[in-house]
């Protein structure tokens, strides 16, 4: 017998899981590397968010593993969240349509969690699977992240909006980028990938262009990072580069502030890639901001409260 006639009436087809896999995995791929503008890719009123859904609850389903995915303390809570807002939702479906459901996809999308354990308890080998695939996502998006955010920022006129909607096809926001950074910056961390200097070099160059427009992205990346340093006994290995950087970053705020004249933004969209700008960014965090970034403060303090007097303190709580 031929060789090659061995080996394929041998090998085993790739199952429908594992297929399913390989869809999330691009899925995901589009919505790191393209952003808001690939959740408007599908046929309306279904989106590629909601048929992934819809395909991964099937999968989940033909697996028989949904009921051991509830078997945990957090699966059943965010069982019982799913459940509760479900029910709120549907009474106000034949008021506002198609678009209540969408809103409640916030909290419907965890749903995701359920496929994906039931998928890993009928095969724990997709783990490694899942591990290696994740290492050359990272290897990828940390290199080319700043420049496609980049010319999602500050090319927005030149790209294209999606035929019927005012949305512009490649679309990253400052805190998807922030959220994907700091998943890729623990990884690499634990030690399960190994980077090069570039790599490094760009995820920081990310991490600034996405800081200087958002608060929240700094946070988003600073605080889990800080805590995974000190629960891996990392500290020892990071605080020489974090003085490194901080020394040259000093040195490119002390340039900057004096042979450079800085005016405040007047708006999120107007923030400079600066160094004054970064600081003032850290500054509004403690309160201490310009009058842009405390009127947004102000108005999303202000907004918060609203919600809690129609809810916790008003007739809308249950």
């Amino acid at each position: 017998m031929h060789p090659m006639a061995h080996i394929s009436s041998t090998s085993k087809p790739i199952g429908l899981s594992d297929q399913y896999l390989i869809l999330l995995s691009g899925v995901l791929l589009g919505y790191a590397m393209i952003g808001k503008g690939f959740a408007y890719l599908g046929l309306p009123p279904l989106f590629i968010g909601e048929i992934a859904l819809t395909a991964g609850l099937v999968v989940g389903l033909r697996t028989c593993c949904m009921v051991a995915a509830l078997a945990t303390l957090p699966s059943l809570f965010l069982a019982a969240t799913m459940i509760w807002v479900l029910l709120r939702t549907l009474p106000y479906v034949g008021v506002y349509g198609f678009e209540a459901l969408r809103d409640s996809v916030v909290i419907m999308y965890g749903g995701f969690a359920f496929i994906i354990i039931a998928l890993l308890l009928e095969d724990g080998r997709r783990v490694n699977s899942m591990l290696q695939s994740f290492g050359v996502f990272l290897n990828i998006y940390g290199l080319t992240i700043p420049f496609i955010y980049a010319l999602s920022r500050y090319m927005t006129d030149y790209i294209p909006n999606w035929p019927g909607y005012n949305v512009p096809i490649l679309q990253i926001r400052s805190g998807e980028i922030a959220v994907h950074l700091t998943g890729a910056a623990v990884f690499v961390l634990i030690g399960f990938r190994k980077v090069s200097s570039l790599w490094i070099l760009l995820v920081l160059a990310s991490m600034i262009l996405a800081s200087v427009s958002s608060r929240g992205a700094l946070l988003a990346f600073v605080l889990p990072f800080s805590f995974a340093v000190l629960v891996l006994g990392k500290v020892r290995v990071v605080v020489p580069a974090v003085v490194a950087g901080l020394v040259i970053f000093a040195t490119a705020y002390a340039v900057e502030t004096a042979f450079r004249d800085y005016h405040a933004a007047r708006t999120s969209s107007e923030r400079s890639l600066s160094a004054r700008q970064i600081v003032d960014n850290v500054a509004g965090i403690a309160g201490q901001g310009e009058q842009q970034m405390e009127d947004t403060k102000t108005w999303r303090l202000e907004w918060w409260d609203i919600i809690l007097s129609y809810t916790v303190y008003g007739p809308n709580l249950v």
